[in-house]
């Protein structure tokens, strides 16, 4: 039976917080007081402590966090009690809603209202940047008044009604039972209650209203603990439940179930997600102070879409399959001095088999994914609006051509044209992409238009590394040649800062109501240029002359820092810039969101691993200046 509390009360050991991002603590064991690197998990007592009433006093900026999740909490207020959608994750503690959950557990979503360590005061100083959270003495009741605002939407008094017993942990949990149903998928919401009390009563007067309206509400004790059902407006269910401190909502009575079975250790139901083997493996990887986490069983997740694709027209055509071994997901976000970062990467490893063999997809050769710095950002001109920066190009191609014809032999043929097209231009497939390296798309605000000013439709283009560079001039005279030949437009030449430049002329072939661009490439410093309109391509020449590139922008170089610098593939994005050229275009953008978006200056993306699906790792950044 479980054991009532009536404060917040969190059901972990304790750790000693520690910095450099040190590693979690697995879930049955505290952590000791050392720091070690994320990949190395830490040892700990195995019961578990309830901190000292001074642990469970609210701190500065906690009403933040309280006013994240309490909003998310509108949703489920609306049907039947409050609901959150992330949970707590403090350091060096089991996540609360983690051994609450069953061991099968599909996903897993937490995040925490107190952070702990660096947390908490780098969080401040990021949100002191944004409108209305500069004075923090005026903080609380501002969120209050704004969540009152909020809540009242759906007749709801968050004041009186939720804010006595909301504590500051919530958690979002996702089950498949199994089937191919998409609507089968089990939710479950919990969060933490530090007055049992008003909850209770708030569900009870949930339900009474559900009833008024003639909906049907039902009532069970199951072990000692109320469950109450009720069907919400929108013909879903939600069964609620207080549990050990914490609201229990449910997508239906069987998850509800489930969940205080598990945390009353019943027989052959004791086993909850904190207690798994890959859970403890995930949560091993993430540092300890942290905002929140995220955590996806992929073998389960597959094996759910595998399932549901049972479902889909012309299913019959796909073969059995199988999976083996285990892996997740697990991501984590922190708060840093320059901005919030993401974190994701993979653990285990997993193989599927169709018809009882393996998949019939080629390792990949040994160059390719392997982590390195960019070669072509020195090569992007400053104040790109986006980089996407490709490693390998060429191979990653050649690859992905050689596995789609070994699992889809029926592609033999689809290939063949393409291999008698590029024959026209004297070239093949394998020449083609031998030629390739490296690549980088990119968009910017280079150029000018017929009445001056900056483009009003963005420019940009393409960056592709070249092996063999009169190799890549034959095939431009190529293209030339097919074009004059294909009544595209006329073809002409520029030289420009020594450099021959290829140029389209469309105006022959009546482009009304699109921009009037002039698609422009050639080959220079051992690059392949194509770009959009001329712009662009004197822009990069330009930078070949000593003109600023992207590697020396301040702000690519704080997101690449935190991303990381050596990557199989990155994306940064200018979000300033972006915003400078929306305006620059005529376009408005409203007063009240350009103020909350003027600090946000970059975001970025890299992704890294070696080419090992199990070392796979994915970073995003936003930066806030």
């Amino acid at each position: 039976m479980s054991e009532p509390f009536d404060r917040e009360v969190p059901l972990e050991p304790t750790a000693e917080a520690v910095p450099a991002e040190p590693a979690s603590t697995e879930p049955d064991v505290p952590a000791g007081d050392s720091a070690v690197a994320p990949s190395e998990p830490v040892s700990a007592p195995s019961e578990p402590v309830i901190p000292p009433p001074q642990a469970l006093a609210p701190r500065a900026g906690r009403g933040v966090l309280r006013w994240a999740i309490a909003a998310f909490l509108t949703v489920a207020v609306a049907g039947v009690a409050v609901g959150g959608y992330l949970a707590l994750q403090a350091a060096g503690q089991k996540p609360a809603a983690a051994a609450f959950l069953p061991a099968d557990t599909l996903l897993y979503v937490q995040v925490t209202a107190e952070p702990t360590g660096d947390q908490h005061d780098k969080l401040l100083a990021l949100l002191k940047r944004f409108p209305g959270f500069e004075d923090q003495s005026k903080l609380e009741q501002k969120i209050d008044e704004t969540l009152d605002r909020l809540l009242r939407q759906a007749n709801v008094d968050y004041l009186n009604d939720v804010k006595p017993w909301l504590g500051s942990t919530a958690a979002l949990a996702a089950r498949w039972p199994g089937g191919s149903d998409p609507q089968a998928v089990q939710v479950a919401f919990l969060v933490a209650s530090i007055d049992d009390a008003r909850l209770r009563q708030l569900i009870a007067d949930r339900a009474e209203k559900a009833r008024a309206e003639g909906r049907e509400v039902a009532t069970e004790t199951y072990r000692d603990v109320l469950i109450t059902t009720v069907p919400t407006r929108e013909g879903r269910t939600v069964a609620a439940a207080i549990l050990d401190g914490q609201l229990v909502a449910a997508s239906d009575v069987a998850l509800a179930k489930q969940i205080i079975d598990v945390r009353e250790a019943a027989a052959g139901t004791a086993a909850s997600l904190a207690e798994t083997k890959l859970f403890k493996d995930a949560l091993a990887r993430v540092p300890a102070d942290r905002m929140g986490t995220l955590y996806v069983d992929t073998g389960r997740f597959l094996a759910a879409a595998l399932e549901q694709a049972k479902s889909q027209p012309n299913a019959s055509a796909l073969p059995p399959f199988e999976i083996s071994g285990e892996g997740a997901l697990i991501g984590y976000l922190r708060a840093e001095d320059d901005g919030v970062l993401l974190d994701f990467s993979s653990v285990g490893t997993l193989e599927v088999t169709a018809s009882g063999s393996p998949l019939p997809i080629p390792s990949p050769p040994a160059e390719l994914g392997k982590d390195r710095a960019s070669r072509l950002d020195k090569a992007i001109p400053a104040g790109a609006l986006l980089s996407l920066d490709i490693h390998d190009l060429g191979p990653a191609l050649r690859y992905a051509i050689q596995a789609a014809k070994e699992s889809q032999p029926e592609l033999e043929e689809s290939l063949k044209q393409i291999e008698q097209g590029l024959g026209l231009m004297g070239t093949s497939m394998d020449g083609l992409l031998g030629l390739f390296g490296d690549a980088a798309l990119v968009v910017a605000p280079h150029g000018t238009n017929p009445d001056g000013g900056l483009l009003v439709n963005p420019d940009g283009g393409l960056l592709v590394e070249v092996t063999d560079a009169a190799a890549a001039e034959r095939l431009i005279a190529q293209i030339d040649a097919l074009l004059a030949m294909g009544g595209v437009g006329g073809v002409k030449t520029e030289e420009y800062r020594g450099v021959t430049l290829h140029q389209i002329d469309l105006s022959a072939i009546g482009m009304e109501g699109l921009p009037a661009v002039t698609p422009t490439y050639g080959v220079s410093g051992g690059l392949l240029i194509v770009s959009l309109d001329t712009g662009f391509a004197h822009a990069v020449v330009d930078v070949q002359n000593g003109a600023d590139a992207l590697a020396a922008q301040e702000s690519y170089k704080a997101v690449l820092a935190r991303v990381g610098a050596e990557n199989s593939g990155a994306i940064f994005v200018d979000i300033q810039g972006l915003i400078g050229f929306i305006r620059a275009s005529g376009a408005q953008i409203p007063d009240d969101v350009a103020a909350y978006l003027e600090p946000v200056s970059a975001f970025g993306f890299a992704a890294s691993g070696g080419g090992d699906p199990a070392k796979a790792h994915a970073r995003f950044f936003v930066l806030v200046k």
